[in-house]
């Protein structure tokens, strides 16, 4: 049925409906993962009967393996960096991308990188990352010696 709706729609209103829709699943996106860094923060998932938010996810969220590790850590993110929450909304970043630089965020120099990784594509923000992880390796080689 929907199907026969969408056959309808002129070519303009289909981009205009597509790129609407975009933007309703960054803000849900946005409003998932602020909600799931406070169920994290208050612990809920304990009182609801898991020992982890992960089976908290992956049994009343009913979120695959991959998707439960990058939305915990977009979450976690985010709560400490709530200028992320609108960056996603904006479409200035992704949730993958939130997920990627989510072990990076607690150094110093956390605001900057949030700000080197701004409107990047996750290919870039992966290539970020990785140059700060070959940084680090540098760094901890140095000190071994």
């Amino acid at each position: 049925m929907q199907e026969l709706k969408l056959q309808g729609l002129s070519d303009d209103a289909l981009r205009w409906r597509l790129k609407d829709l975009a933007a309703t699943e960054r803000r849900i996106a946005a409003a998932l993962l602020l909600h799931l860094a406070e169920y994290d923060r208050r612990g809920l998932y304990v009182a609801d009967g898991f020992a982890h938010l992960w089976g908290y996810c992956e049994k009343v969220l009913h979120l695959g393996a991959n998707q439960i590790k990058l939305r915990i850590q977009a979450a976690r993110a985010i709560r400490d960096n709530p200028r992320l929450s609108m960056m996603l909304e904006r479409g200035e970043t992704t949730v993958t991308s939130i997920g990627r630089l989510a072990p990076h965020l607690a150094a110093p120099g956390a605001g900057e990188l949030i700000e080197q990784a701004r409107n990047k594509t996750q290919l870039e923000v992966r290539s970020l990352v990785a140059g700060i992880d070959a940084s680090l390796r540098d760094f901890i080689a140095a000190a071994k010696r």
